[in-house]
């Protein structure tokens, strides 16, 4: 009961937060909306709220002033691990260490949050207030609450930091356009109750495995083994006789051909073998001995053997059946077919640390500095006052080479595409994966962007 009365106030709790917070967010007004395509797909439609007037970034990104990111899944589905990757990133390449340090701890938290893909209608949420008030839901269900940081506009970075998700998204976003045309597409999409009771799922602690019940052997099975281990007992104990006669036998066989020459103890040995051998021995002939001997010996002459019985094969008991384990299941790539939702698990990978996740920063920071080394705006841009940005997913091998790579994001200008695929050959290999990850392989996206100052 105290269990359930605690559930009771903490659920009272949050909904009194919710309540509060809409309320003091019931100043902001639709900003703008702005869609985001990669790979020339739609992935998800944008709304950005904030007071009204004229758009502050600095304070937006500062955490003085409120706002509210709506992120409405316009593709089939999108991958967790994409999902968390895009925040992780975003956040990572727009924030220095001394900002992310102290915001380790709820960043991994919420990375950890998305238990499966996201699918299309799919409603997800920041809201930010004043003083450092922090929410996060998905169709309605509050997936993580934070107050006294400002969480919030570390998040906000990803959308209106300098390495936004795409210059032209940011834009549209600063500059208070509203997508007529995404908005309907947005307006005629939602999320079902059974799809809101499995976001509820994802905030359930993951069932306790059973353990395997040993095996429940009966009387008559123990009796049985009894019954065999006496027989081989009885089996290694007339071997063990047997052994002992022919090992006794031996010296008198040598002592008596000691006068004999080589080859009639040649002759002993393998007659002695045959002995000792359980198959029936062939008759041999009676050496003579090329010379004179006091006493003239002879290979014994076997005898016939009876044909041995077969050994008792001792009884095996069984086991405790082991687990089958889990085969690991692949993001797909590809969207299902048309009027298709992709159901099917996602394996999820081991929980982020606040370790991890500032070691995992670290390296994806060395990986766009490696690579923007290589990186540089073609003469022909200044010439010609271009500029342009590509925006790059990569993916990586221990050692730091390219197991394959793809434009997400083309520029307009072909030298913009050519000199990105170009620094990207040029900067194989990367900087090799740290052990501490634990993985063999590292996937990563990357935004050059090609500016005249």
């Amino acid at each position: 009961m105290t269990i359930i009365k605690a559930f009771a106030r903490l659920t009272a709790f949050c909904c009194l937060l919710s309540v509060a917070l809409s309320a003091s967010a019931q100043n902001l007004m639709l900003h703008s909306t702005a869609a985001y395509s990669e790979l020339n797909k739609p992935q998800f439609i944008a709304d950005f709220y904030a007071p009204e007037g004229d758009l502050d970034v600095e304070a937006l990104l500062d955490g003085n002033s409120p706002f509210e990111m709506r992120l409405t899944v316009e593709a089939r589905t999108i991958g967790s691990r994409s999902f968390r990757r895009s925040w992780l990133e975003g956040v990572t390449i727009n924030n220095s260490s001394d900002k992310l340090a102290p915001m380790n701890r709820h960043l991994a938290e919420f990375s950890n949050l998305f238990k499966g893909r996201l699918q299309q209608g799919d409603d997800f949420r920041v809201r930010y207030t004043e003083g450092g008030h922090t929410v996060v839901t998905l169709n309605g269900i509050t997936l993580q609450t934070l107050t006294g940081n400002r969480f919030g506009p570390l998040l906000l970075s990803c959308w209106l930091g300098d390495v936004p998700l795409s210059a032209s998204f940011k834009e549209s976003l600063v500059k208070g356009e509203k997508d007529g045309a995404a908005q309907d597409r947005r307006d005629q999409l939602s999320y079902t109750k059974e799809r809101q009771a499995m976001i509820q799922s994802w905030q359930a602690p993951a069932p306790a495995i059973p353990a395997a019940k040993p095996p429940k052997i009966t009387p008559q099975e123990v009796v049985k083994a009894e019954s065999v281990s006496k027989k081989q007992a009885q089996a290694i104990e007339t071997f063990t006789a047997k052994n002992k006669t022919a090992v006794a036998s031996k010296p008198e066989t040598i002592e008596t051909a000691k006068a004999a020459d080589k080859t009639e103890l040649l002759t002993q040995a393998t007659a002695a073998k045959s002995e000792a051998a359980p198959k029936p021995a062939v008759a041999t002939k009676p050496v003579v001995a090329t010379k004179p001997v006091a006493v003239k010996a002879q290979a014994p002459q076997p005898k016939a053997q009876p044909k041995p019985e077969p050994k008792p094969q001792p009884q095996t008991i069984p086991q405790a059946p082991q687990p089958a384990a889990a085969k690991p299941a692949v993001e797909p790539t590809d969207s299902p077919a048309a009027g298709q939702t992709d159901t099917s698990p996602e394996l999820q990978p081991a929980p982020e640390t606040e370790a991890i996740l500032a070691l995992r920063q670290q390296y994806y920071k060395n990986l766009i500095s490696h690579l923007q080394n290589y990186q540089t705006t073609p003469y022909l841009a200044f010439q010609r006052r271009w500029e342009g940005e590509v925006k790059l997913l990569v993916t990586i091998d221990r050692n730091g080479q390219i197991i394959e790579h793809q434009t997400l994001k083309e520029s307009r200008r072909k030298l913009f595409n050519e000199q990105a695929q170009d620094a990207l050959k040029r900067a194989t290999p990367f900087p090799e994966i740290p052990r501490e990850l634990n993985e063999d392989t590292f996937s990563f996206t990357a935004l050059l962007q090609y500016r005249l100052n």
